[in-house]
């Protein structure tokens, strides 16, 4: 028995949130969703097509169009799997700091990228299921819009996260993601205790 249309449905929209960062191109996202969707139905069974399968699929497909383009206008690049790969990866790591906040980005990548279950997320974030879904509905809504540039967040802070965003991406391990949403929440909490110690020594 072939895969339900509903399975289709919510497997396309998932590749097509990923595929955005391979083309901005609408007719060819579609040529590349369709391509990864018929070729995992041609050689997998269909339990075993899943998010990551279809993605690892879509980049397989894209880095041999760009090679396809290379040979057109007669360029050589050494390793262009890997080039790539990693071009990827920054064009990404810059989206992601620039028009997400630093929790949207966590949400997202860890559940767009690394197919992290909702709860786990909370888990992590010390946050609920409930809250989880509305920071990741809000980041899907400003990955689709192409939103502008997020507003009240220093260069410095920018960098750091667009750094942070390319290792992950590079080495494929969200457990870099992970160390650093515990970073941030002990410097919270630093900051919290320094806050609430200022009143003391103002009136010391």
């Amino acid at each position: 028995m072939r895969m339900e249309m509903q399975n289709i449905k919510n497997l396309y929209q998932k590749l097509d949130s990923y595929c955005r960062y391979l083309s901005l191109d609408k007719w060819e996202r579609e040529d590349l969703i369709q391509e990864a969707l018929l070729k995992a139905m041609e050689n997998y069974q269909d339990k075993d097509i899943t998010p990551a399968l279809l993605k690892k699929i879509a980049d397989n497909q894209w880095i041999d169009k760009i090679r396809k383009k290379q040979d057109i206008i007669g360029i050589q690049v050494k390793e262009p799997r890997a080039e790539e790969k990693n071009l990827t990866s920054m064009m990404l790591a810059e989206f992601l700091s620039e028009k997400l906040t630093f929790k949207q980005g966590i949400v997202y990548l860890l559940v767009e990228g690394f197919q992290f279950r909702l709860k786990e997320v909370g888990e992590l974030l010390n946050i609920t299921e409930t809250a989880v879904k509305s920071v990741l509905f809000r980041a899907r809504n400003q990955v689709k819009k192409e939103a502008m540039i997020v507003k009240n967040q220093h260069d410095e802070d920018k960098e750091n996260m667009q750094r942070m965003y390319y290792e992950v991406l590079k080495r494929e391990d969200p457990a870099i993601l992970i160390n650093s949403i515990y970073k941030n929440i002990l410097l919270a909490k630093e900051d919290k205790k320094y806050l609430s110690q200022q009143p003391m020594l103002m009136a010391a």
